[in-house]
């Protein structure tokens, strides 16, 4: 006998009874009852905020309920459920809001997920893993799973996150959570997707899939959830309703929509957007206002390009693009290239129009609140007030904020890169009617999507192949059949030298070579430096001469591995100077008088530090405010502990500092031994993955259940270690204390890290790219001797290679975008 969706009874594999969920004031869900047999899909629909992604995250053991149970297999889990144990039980989810680390790769996003991944030959497992699962849903996807995501497009991270949740070691899935899955895929991947998790059902394996695009939650579920307003409206099998009952239970009543000659306005509107040649195509770009015209085609095959490209050239004569008016530009993208995300509601809506809202240069408070009311009623954005953070919106709604900034803005020309995805169908149409508004009121709109359904809007479309336009279809003409087979090149020759957007090998070409750069950069940089060096004297490349050359370089080398350390974690420490000053008067004093003392006091600076990672994490403090208090700390400490210059180490430290090794001088040896120790634990260990996977994103590594207090204040504990060793290092050379001697270490060290490769955001360092850095920093000194510079100097010069290196990281990526 079939059973019944919401059923409580054995068969259930996942039974949840009276779920309710409170955000602040804001009620998410209300006594929400849900049960899900073995080898059953389960469509959940619902509008934006309806409690959809709150009770699959429930479900996931990324969020607790206030109140009621969850029973899997027949057990009662308890209050203690969290990710690992729905892990254990075979739980899996792919997010909305995608939940991989840009820094890492494809291979160590698995291993984030899997906590038994672990010991010798784990990315050779993991790297199999994701191959494989990969290869079995999106066959010829193309992917390399070795560079980091952040080099990927967006629809390969969408395939990459729901391939990641079908993987398995120690525990086999048995509940696979679906959560828009298909938001940023194109057809032929979601249609891959799809027949994938028909073969999983068939194989017993649950899954729950949410999505707006109603035609595959009806064409493919066993059985169907409607959620309204945080509460079940009605369950129903998949073949005893269409889509208009669908969207009456979810809310929203299909309104008739204006009669609509596309075209006619266009055809006698401005021409706002203008290129005779479209890389090679026969088919020139023209936007009239008034005119909505559609971007098709594969995802990745050329639309954004052109998006991008009539952005930039806003205000720009270019012979190739000649575009007329003021641009807004809605991503698809959110969280990278949309939101503000410290930012409110009401802010978010409001920024791309605040010169029409100021006077006199200054912003009018009335007007702007006003503005940003006016466009959350009218988009139906759901949040209690404009003022509450934009994060804490449901990801349709984030969207919607978007467009509505876009609308508000009152722009000439509006471009739309799949803005629509993860938004709700009743609202869709609601957003169709505003275009349509607006572009009768002469507003024109470029707009891509990878919906098929929304090209109807369109008085034109412009299909892509390959990089290049293929077909222009008239909106009286457009049919699907006609789209599909142009959006495979429709039989038609295309010259071999053509720029294709579909092999691995070339997309995102632009962020591999920035990538490269990046990397490429200090290596160069150094070589040029000891070039110089050894042509102006060649003994300075001697042991000796090396020896003198880097005296100082072990300092210089553990302070900057202690910034790359707090770097990794996301966050900036602008205290390590005045930390390693501390420890080198501790090291002049207590060290030298009483051994045990000394070392005591030593381990409790590194204890500290950790300590300062801890509140900075339990407080969500920002770490440059906590930091910079903290350098006032140890600077006062320093002076209490030795007032003026003075004191000395203990005879072993600088005769440990003076001990000359066989074949390469102590800082040489040094420095490769730490690059070396830090590339290990960091770069290639499971948990050193773990870690630099904070500093990129921290919510997904929580949603894996590791511990970002654990994993931050081992970071921070890690730079108290090494800025121990390198005030101890700092007094063996100086043979004495001063409170102030590590005041220059601040700039040095962050200069080191981002001159070596690493970013002031993403959590992105490498030990052995921070040592160069070091050593660039050390031997700008030395260079500017050479060339009869005062070493006066050497500060600015320093600083000056800090802009130096990030202006060309922008240049190089705005050339390569």
């Amino acid at each position: 006998m079939k059973r019944t969706l919401g059923e409580a009874d054995d068969e259930a594999f996942v039974q949840l009874s009276g779920i309710s969920k409170r955000f602040g004031a804001v009620p998410a869900l209300a006594g929400v009852d849900l049960a899900i047999a073995a080898g059953r899909m389960v469509g959940v629909v619902g509008h934006n905020g309806a409690g959809k992604s709150t009770l699959m995250q429930i479900l996931a053991g990324t969020l607790a309920p206030d109140a009621g149970t969850i029973h899997i297999a027949g057990h009662e889990v308890g209050q203690g459920y969290g990710v690992r144990r729905a892990h254990a039980l075979g739980i899996r989810c792919v997010f909305q809001e995608l939940s991989l680390c840009a820094n890492l790769s494809a291979e160590e996003n698995v291993r984030v997920i899997h906590p038994h991944l672990a010991g010798p030959g784990w990315r050779r497992r993991a790297r199999r893993l994701i191959g494989d699962a990969l290869a079995a849903i999106f066959p010829g996807h193309g992917i390399d799973t070795r560079r980091p995501i952040c080099e990927l497009p967006l629809g390969q991270r969408q395939m990459i996150e729901t391939a990641r949740a079908f993987t398995e070691t120690d525990h086999a899935a048995q509940l696979v959570i679906l959560d828009e899955p298909t938001a940023s895929l194109d057809a032929t991947a979601t249609d891959q997707l799809l027949r994938y998790v028909v073969q999983m059902r068939a194989r017993g394996i649950a899954v729950v899939f949410i999505s707006h695009r109603l035609s595959e939650i009806l064409g493919h579920a066993d059985e169907i959830v409607v959620m309204r307003d945080g509460q079940v409206a009605g369950r129903v099998a998949a073949g005893k309703l269409d889509e208009a009952q669908l969207v009456e239970m979810m809310g929203r009543v299909r309104r008739a929509e204006p009669a609509h000659a596309p075209g006619w306005q266009g055809a006698r509107g401005t021409l706002r957007v203008e290129q005779p040649v479209c890389l090679g195509s026969d088919f020139p770009v023209r936007l009239r206002a008034g005119e909505v015209v559609g971007l098709a085609g594969l995802d990745g095959h050329g639309q954004r390009t052109l998006l991008q490209a009539v952005f930039e050239a806003a205000g720009h004569r270019r012979a190739a693009l000649r575009v007329s008016g003021s641009v807004a530009y809605v991503s698809g993208d959110r969280r990278a290239e949309g939101l503000f995300p410290l930012w409110s509601v009401g802010l978010n809506i409001t920024v791309g129009n605040l010169s029409r809202l100021a006077s006199l240069g200054f912003l009018n408070p009335a007007r702007e609140r006003a503005e940003a009311e006016e466009w959350r009623a009218q988009l139906d954005i759901r949040t209690p007030d404009i003022d509450r953070p934009i994060m804490s919106l449901s990801g349709g709604n984030q969207q919607k904020t978007l467009v509505a900034r876009a609308f508000a803005a009152e722009a000439d020309i509006v471009l739309f890169d799949d803005p629509l995805r993860g938004v709700d169908v009743g609202t869709k149409r609601e957003l169709y009617q505003h275009v349509r508004r607006a572009a009768d009121w002469g507003h024109a709109f470029l707009w891509y999507t990878t919906e098929s359904a929304e090209l109807v809007n369109c008085d034109r479309v412009y299909v892509f192949y390959r990089g290049t336009i293929v077909d222009e279809i008239d909106g009286a003409k457009l049919t699907e059949e006609r789209v599909i087979r142009a959006s495979f090149g429709g039989g038609r020759a295309l010259p071999a030298d053509l720029s294709t957007e579909t092999t691995a090998a070339t997309r995102h070409h632009g962020a591999r070579l920035a990538s490269a750069f990046r990397v490429g950069l200090p290596a160069v940089a150094l070589v040029a430096i000891l070039s110089v060096i050894f042509a102006m004297q060649p003994r300075a490349m001697s042991y000796s001469g090396l020896t003198i050359l880097l005296n100082f370089a072990l300092p210089a080398i553990f302070v900057a591995m202690a910034q790359m350390a707090v770097i990794a974690a996301g966050d900036i420490d602008l205290g390590i100077g005045a930390f390693v000053s501390l420890v080198n008067c501790i090291a002049a004093t207590l060290l030298a008088r009483s051994s045990l003392l000394g070392w005591f006091a030593l381990a409790a600076l590194v204890a500290a530090y950790a300590a300062m990672g801890t509140l900075i994490h339990v407080r969500r403090l920002p770490s440059i405010v906590i930091t910079l208090g903290a350098s006032f700390v140890w600077l006062g400490l320093a002076l209490l502990v030795l007032p003026g210059p003075g004191g000395a180490p203990p005879s072993w430290l600088p005769a440990l500092l003076a001990w000359q090794p066989p074949l390469l001088p102590l800082p040489v040896l040094a420095s490769i031994l730490l690059a070396g120790l830090g590339e290990f634990l960091l770069m290639h260990t499971s948990y050193g993955v773990v870690l630099r996977g904070i500093g990129s994103n921290p919510r997904a590594i929580a949603r894996a259940g590791w511990s970002l207090l654990a994993g931050r204040a081992a970071l921070y504990a890690f730079a108290g270690a090494c800025g121990v060793t390198a005030g101890l290092s700092l007094t063996g050379l100086n043979t004495a204390g001063d409170a102030t001697v590590g005041t220059q270490y601040t700039l040095i060290s962050i200069a080191a890290v981002i001159v070596g490769g690493g970013e002031f955001v993403g959590g992105i360092a490498t030990p052995i790219g921070t040592v160069v850095g070091a050593w660039i920093m050390l031997l700008t000194g030395s260079l500017l001797s050479f060339l009869n510079i005062s070493t006066d100097w050497q500060l600015s010069v320093q600083g000056g290679i800090l802009i130096l290196v990030l202006g060309l990281r922008a240049l190089n990526r705005r050339s390569t975008a």
